[in-house]
């Protein structure tokens, strides 16, 4: 089942977009979902923030643990350089 929608573009973009699917003897919609299926891909398959630190939840949170404090945090996970934590 097909939806139809309108779209607001970048005159630029769009002359791209339009030179393509004549290259490739396409219709402009069909290289606009082929790049939005491409896209949601990409994000599927990206992996998660190596920056970001996860926290065990199965205890849940401790007491007495200031969350808005990055010494804090990088001595309960060990860490000696908390400047690195992306906190």
């Amino acid at each position: 089942m097909n939806q139809r929608t309108s779209l607001v573009l970048d005159l630029e973009l769009y002359r791209e977009i339009k030179a393509e699917a004549a290259n490739s003897g396409r219709t402009v919609s069909s290289v606009l979902e082929a790049a939005l299926r491409s896209y949601l891909e990409l994000l599927a398959d990206r992996p998660a923030d190596p920056g970001l630190v996860q926290l065990p939840s199965a205890g849940g949170l401790r007491p007495g643990i200031d969350l808005g404090s990055k010494e804090q945090i990088a001595a309960l996970l060990d860490v000696e350089d908390f400047a690195k934590l992306h906190i």
